[in-house]
């Protein structure tokens, strides 16, 4: 369990933050946005400016976990 999640959207177009925004009232996540597309570098950092908890999963949105995620997650962790 993680102590916080953190989507990062740095100015998706309306229909995807929409989409985003439906997840939000299903799932517990903060969502960061900006009016304007700065650039990855600065999606990230906004994204990492609002992490309080210990450990950060960082993963871009065209992340698919497979079965090999979940070894590698935990032998991170530990």
């Amino acid at each position: 369990m993680f102590g916080d999640i953190i989507v990062s959207d740095d100015n998706s177009k309306g229909l995807h933050v929409q989409a985003i925004e439906h997840l939000q009232t299903r799932y517990s996540f903060k969502l960061i946005t900006a009016p304007v597309n700065r650039g990855l570098g600065n999606n990230l950092n906004k994204g990492q400016d609002a992490v309080a908890t210990p450990y950060t999963l960082y993963v871009q949105e065209d992340f698919v976990p497979t079965h090999k995620f979940l070894s590698g997650f935990e032998e991170a962790y530990s």
